[in-house]
């Protein structure tokens, strides 16, 4: 069952919204101010919490760099890897190195050898320039 009721003017519209209007109480000072001292607070609280997430970029940056150093220079001062180091020092001879470095130069002085050797036989060829012929 379908209602047939005919569709109001734009002046009827305007009439109903007016007396709807002008038919609510007025406003309530007392109320207003409790609304607008309610939102004051909230505006502010949420400031408040805003502010607190926001720190500088730069502070951030300088506490990560000292807690970095702080961790350096603790793991340096331990006493157990002090003694590690010293342990593998007095482990090593001083012959043992000394062999070591004699190797070393000994091997330097043969790869300098076969250097100079092909560099003297490359002196000894008789082309000294020559084109390529296409």
């Amino acid at each position: 069952m379908a209602h047939r009721f005919s569709l109001p003017t734009e002046a009827e519209m305007e009439n109903l919204i007016v007396q709807v209007y002008e038919s609510l109480p007025n406003p309530d000072k007392s109320r207003l101010s409790l609304i607008e001292s309610k939102l004051l607070h909230k505006a502010r609280k949420n400031k408040d919490q805003k502010n607190l997430n926001k720190m500088p970029w730069w502070i951030v940056l300088i506490l990560a760099g000292g807690f970095a150093s702080a961790a350096w220079w603790a793991g340096e001062q331990l006493p157990g890897r002090q003694d590690e180091e010293t342990i593998l020092n007095e482990l090593q001879s001083g012959d043992k190195i000394i062999n070591k470095y004699q190797d070393m130069n000994e091997q330097a002085k043969k790869l300098k050898q076969n250097d100079e050797q092909r560099v003297y036989e490359n002196k000894d060829s008789p082309i000294i320039y020559q084109r390529e012929v296409y």
